[in-house]
């Protein structure tokens, strides 16, 4: 064999030699794309294990759920959460949720006592590291290492509307990755309605005279929701609406009312809540009403029964007032018409022009009504 004809074949020794180790070498090199997980395929998974979607409940419900890690990674369960949300969008405000107990965005309610430990981290944690589908949980607690990843929240769904909700749990491990379960369906079925019929009884407080405040003093047989009630009254002429539309709620409920020289009849009416306006008291209606009829005698105070005290704050404050007043009226304005003015309307005239006293009306017509206040506003006008 000629020299050049071994060079050559020597040569492809070699360089088959190289491609073979270069194949081995290659081999035994791991597939780091291939064994090592992406960080979706080392998310937890949490589900609903109880009860099943759709089911009836009513007064304590139970959620319970399993969050375990990814069995491919070192992580454990660090926090758990839940959302529950109402299919009907105007019942859905009636589930309040924002700041209780020192932490943001507890749904009504929700607890968890026996699986979690007391330190519950922000529902905002699951968008900050861990990214799950849709909004973050709306209560979130730190799940405790002993609970072999088993969960349970309860609360009371009775003071909750008849609707159905859509709950859905969450899970976050140390790994700061985080997953959503399946959603599953509660529905709160509308409950029978019971009937409340109302009894208010009314009187009046002391004497009453022009010009000073009557107390009315009313109360109810049951404790009320809120409820829209109208003064009457009747001086002989039939019964009339006054300009006072209120709300009565709970048991008791006191008016201070201006009246006229001589005999005035009042009552208080509602049309009561025959209609569910509220999800939350879907279950109750309450028959419309009106109170006894109350029979005021209002007199002339006499001078010697007028008592002033120029220490009291009732003039004081009133006092203050007058000389505010003052110094907006012109020269046709005098104390007694914008003092009374301002004690019947909430009203005063600023350089001629009618403008109402704001947020302290209230509070200066109360002082207003008093001999004390009254006379503090007159004497400060004045001043």
């Amino acid at each position: 064999m000629s020299h050049d004809k071994e060079k050559a074949l020597s040569k492809m020794r070699v360089t088959a030699l190289v491609n073979m180790v270069a194949i081995v070498g290659f081999a035994l090199i791991p597939n780091l794309w291939l064994s090592t997980s992406t960080a979706s395929d080392l998310k937890p998974t949490v589900t609903i294990t109880s009860p099943t979607s759709g089911t009836v409940q009513r007064g304590k419900v139970t959620i319970s759920g399993l969050a375990i890690p990814n069995p491919s990674g070192t992580s454990k369960i660090r926090s758990i959460g839940i959302k529950v949300v109402g299919l009907d969008p105007e019942a859905e405000s009636y589930i309040p949720t924002g700041y209780r107990g020192g932490h943001y965005g507890y749904s009504y309610g929700i607890e968890c006592e026996f699986d979690c430990d007391d330190g519950e981290p922000s529902p905002y944690d699951f968008d900050r590291d861990g990214k799950v589908e849709g909004t973050p949980p709306a209560a979130v607690w730190t799940l405790k290492e002993s609970s072999n990843g088993k969960f349970s929240l309860t609360w009371d769904l009775s003071r909750w509307p008849s609707q159905t909700y859509i709950v859905t749990l969450f899970a976050k491990d140390s790994m700061l990755q985080a997953a959503a379960s399946e959603p599953i369906q509660l529905i709160k079925e509308r409950e029978p309605i019971t009937t409340v019929n109302v009894k208010l009884t009314c009187q009046v407080r002391g004497s009453s005279y022009v010009d000073v405040a009557t107390y009315i003093d009313c109360k109810s047989n049951v404790t009320l929701p809120q409820l829209s009630v109208q003064i009457q009254f009747n001086s002989g002429s039939g019964w009339m609406n006054t300009s006072i539309r209120d709300t009565f709620d709970y048991e008791f409920r006191g008016y201070r009312l201006m009246f006229k020289e001589g005999i005035t009849k009042i009552r208080v009416t509602s049309p009561g809540l025959m209609e569910q306006y509220s999800p939350f008291l879907a279950n109750t209606q309450y028959k419309p009403f009106t109170s006894n009829v109350v029979t005021v005698k209002t007199t002339k105070m006499k001078t010697s029964q007028v008592k002033v005290n120029k220490k009291s704050r009732e003039y004081k404050t009133m006092f203050t007032v007058g000389q505010n007043f003052a110094k907006v009226s012109m020269a046709t304005d005098s104390a007694m018409s914008q003092c009374k003015s301002a004690m019947n309307t909430g009203l005063i005239k600023v350089r001629g022009i009618p403008q109402y006293l704001g947020v302290q009306a209230r509070q200066i017509q109360s002082y207003l009504r008093t001999p004390s206040g009254f006379q503090g506003c007159i004497d400060g006008f004045n001043s």
